[in-house]
């Protein structure tokens, strides 16, 4: 088996794959098993590693599901207000073969045309401008694109609008744009709508048909600031974008979505990983052992305690049968002893009832007597007289009371206006006037009112000389007294009354059970005369004693082992439990380790340095022969790539100089190495491409020297483009297109119409 470290190589099968597609399940199960054919893995731990693969190619095809070598023709493309254009805009492709010139200024919207394109199909823009409101020209309310397409025989039509809205956001109006896409088959007059429930799901069909904008970037078009972006980076990132020519990209994002599930595998087993499951299944196997021999033993022991028991209690029945059995003298004589006693036993309790009987007369006669005396003391009707006589002169008192305040009031009031009367200076000269009329009045009722109040305090006087001294709160105190000491007088009697009968009831019981217990004493005498029947029945009950002690130990003794072999049950079972635990966790360990190394394979597969680098260090020698087909008689340098040690590095190579790092050419090298490159790499990509080539302000960094030469490289473009367009600012560009796309004004706004 190979080392942790160690890798397989597929380079040998990958050399036999030119366009196939590295999707499809067959080819990816023929090349992980020649990459893990040297690590002599066993057939089950191979259909694991497929299996995973199944699953993670099921879902990458569910989330990024495109065609691959699909080759498609752009026909038009329109649009209206978008970016600095006003409306009427269009650009008929199938008329436009060859290289395509659109020269400008800066600003003057030479790349908008190309973003144009990217907003109808992609819903983008090459400066990944998300916001479809800044893609809308700033005096526009709405823009939209129609983009015509064909793939074979089949045409289809994407429409894409956006339109402006304003909405509140945190209280303030924020200006936003909404989008809608059509993705439509046309077939003639014949329209078929292949639109999902959603935009999202619409933009997904689009990108199953014509790929995504990744692949139209990678394959169809040179932008401004990434011309040289494959040669500018490092190894890494040059294979990642190798990858993505070749399709490669797959095996990556699987990687990815290995490794997340498989950080959650590698916790579990770690957490697994530090017990030591045999040592723990061998000592709880030996505890579990002697626990099952105790177990047994006392088992053992509690039958054979059952069986004594059992011979004992039929010994003891055996016997009762015997006593049964026994002359008739001997039993009866028990049985009147027994009645004999039980019949003492009652007298004495009766004996003791009735005195306590007698002493609870004694003691509530004696409370009977002292009640009475007390009220026989005390003339209850006179003091309920002298009650209503106080009664009835208090509520007098009360309302002459009432009387005198008034009559008092009365007096005051007359003596106030006779003051006042003689206050006033006009004296007796307005007799109508009803202030002096008023106070003659009280002058004449004044002496009329101190009469009846001389009258009414001598009858107050009166009355409180009938009442005297009497103490009313007294009286009523004694009768209330009265009333509770009649009522516990009279419970008295009754419970006295209840009392006697019961001793009259016990005296009569006791009586009987006298004359019974003398018929008894004669019982006794009478079977005592049968001395042979009486030892037979002392001995039957001595072995009946005997036994019944001998019994009640064997179920002392057979508890005491039911606990013990419970105890022993209840740890039978949890070593029971804990071994199949154990047993479980170990095979959980084992499933888990099996899994993992099937994880820890198939990620070797899937990395970027595996299964993905060999296919690309097979490629290498295609795609140097391809760079070397576009740069023969076009410069006088050649540009190869080369692999080793996991590294992907670029040379040129100059006539008689050997080569050196692509990073230290000049400019204009590098940009034609790129340009290169990128039409090598085309040659072996399995993505979507379309038949035109954009090559966005490609010349910036060429010198005379190598003017000739990228003009050589356009014509190499030609050959497997049907339209190339060329856009940059640079006049001396001009003589090397086969058309022009002149961008104009219109109402102050861009407008083109080629």
């Amino acid at each position: 088996n190979k080392s942790a470290d160690s890798r397989g190589n597929v380079e040998k099968l990958a050399s036999g794959l030119n366009k196939e597609n590295l999707r499809d399940i067959a080819v990816q199960e023929k090349l992980i098993a020649e990459y893990l054919k040297d690590y002599e893995i066993n057939q089950g731990t191979l259909d694991n590693i497929y299996a995973l693969n199944r699953k993670y190619n099921s879902m990458i095809s569910n989330e990024n599901e495109v065609s691959r070598n699909v080759n498609w023709r752009l026909n038009s493309l329109e649009w209206d207000n978008l970016f600095n254009y006003g409306e009427g805009n269009k650009i008929d492709f199938d008329k436009l073969n060859g290289i395509v010139g659109i020269f400008g200024k800066n600003y003057s919207g030479k790349s908008s045309i190309i973003d144009s394109l990217l907003y109808s199909m992609f819903n983008s823009t090459s400066k990944n401008e998300r916001k479809n409101l800044n893609v809308i020209n700033q005096n526009k309310d709405d823009g939209n694109a129609v983009i015509m397409a064909t793939i074979g025989d089949d045409q289809y039509k994407i429409t894409r609008d956006s339109e402006k809205y304003t909405k509140k956001l945190k209280g303030n109006e924020v200006t936003e744009a909404r989008t809608n896409v059509n993705f439509i088959k046309v077939d003639g007059e014949e329209e078929q709508s292949l639109n999902g429930l959603t935009r999202a799901e619409t933009d997904h069909n689009i990108k199953k048909t014509f790929g995504t904008m990744e692949d139209f970037l990678l394959t169809s078009m040179a932008a401004q600031f990434g011309a040289l972006s494959f040669i500018g980076e490092g190894s890494t990132k040059r294979k990642e974008i190798l990858a993505k020519f070749l399709d490669l990209v797959v095996f990556e994002d699987k990687f990815k979505l290995a490794k997340k599930d498989s950080a959650e595998l590698k916790a579990a087993l770690k957490r697994l990983e530090g017990n030591d499951y045999t040592e723990k299944i061998t000592e709880v196997s030996a505890k579990f052992q002697e626990n099952k021999e105790l177990l047994d033993c006392c088992s053992e022991e509690s039958e054979g305690l059952k069986r004594e028991l059992a011979s004992k209690n039929a010994e003891l029945s055996e016997l009762e049968s015997r006593i049964a059995t026994a002359p008739d003298s001997a039993s009866k004589l028990v049985m009147a002893r027994e009645r004999l006693g039980y019949c003492d036993k009652e007298i004495d309790s009766l004996t003791k009832k009735n005195q306590q009987l007698t002493e609870k007369v004694a003691t509530k006669s004696e409370a009977r007597e002292k009640i009475g005396e007390f009220l026989n003391n005390l003339d209850i009707i006179d003091l309920r007289e002298q009650q209503e006589f106080l009664e009835v002169k208090s509520d007098e008192l009360q309302d002459l009371l009432s009387e005198i305040k008034k009559s008092e009031g009365l007096i005051k009031n007359d003596e106030k206006k006779l003051k006042l009367l003689s206050e006033v200076p006009c004296g007796n000269e307005f007799p109508k006037c009803k202030f002096i009329k008023d106070a003659h009045n009280a002058k004449g009722t004044l002496g009329a009112n101190k009469d009846n109040l001389l009258i009414l305090n001598e009858k107050y006087d009166a009355v409180s000389a009938e009442i005297g001294i009497s103490d009313i709160e007294n009286i009523r105190g004694l009768i209330r007294k009265h009333e509770q000491l009649s009522m516990k007088n009279t419970q008295l009697t009754k419970d006295l009354a209840d009392i006697s009968e019961e001793i009259e009831s016990v005296a009569s019981r006791k009586n009987e059970l006298l004359v019974s217990r003398e018929g008894l004493i004669k019982q006794v005498e009478t079977f005592e005369e049968d001395k042979e029947g009486l030892k037979k029945a002392k001995e039957y009950n001595a072995d009946k004693q005997s036994l019944l002690s001998e019994i009640s130990n064997l179920k002392t003794k057979l508890e005491d082992c039911e606990i013990r072999l419970r105890d022993f049950y209840l740890k039978h079972g949890s070593y029971e439990q804990n071994l199949i635990n154990l047993r479980e966790q170990r095979q959980e360990l084992e499933d888990l380790r099996s899994e993992y190394s099937a994880y820890d394979l198939y990620m070797r597969c899937m990395h970027s340095n595996g299964i993905a680098y060999d296919i690309i260090k097979k490629k290498l020698p295609a795609i140097n022969e391809e760079i070397s087909k576009v740069l023969t008689n076009v410069v006088d340098f050649e540009v190869y790539m080369e692999s080793g040690d996991k590294r992907l590095d670029i040379f040129i190579k100059h006539p008689r100089y050997i080569g050196r790092p692509i990073e230290m050419g000049s400019g204009a090298e590098k940009t034609v190495a790129s340009m290169a490159i990128r039409l090598a790499l085309l040659t072996v990509s399995s993505l979507p491409k379309s038949d035109v080539f954009i090559l966005d302000e490609p010349g910036t960094a060429l010198d005379k020297d190598n003017m000739d030469g990228f003009v050589r490289i356009l014509d190499m473009i030609k050959s497997k483009f049907k339209t190339i367009l060329l856009i940059s600012h640079l006049d001396h560009l001009k003589d090397c297109v086969d058309t022009q796309i002149v961008i104009d004004k219109q109402d102050g706004y861009a407008l083109v119409n080629g």
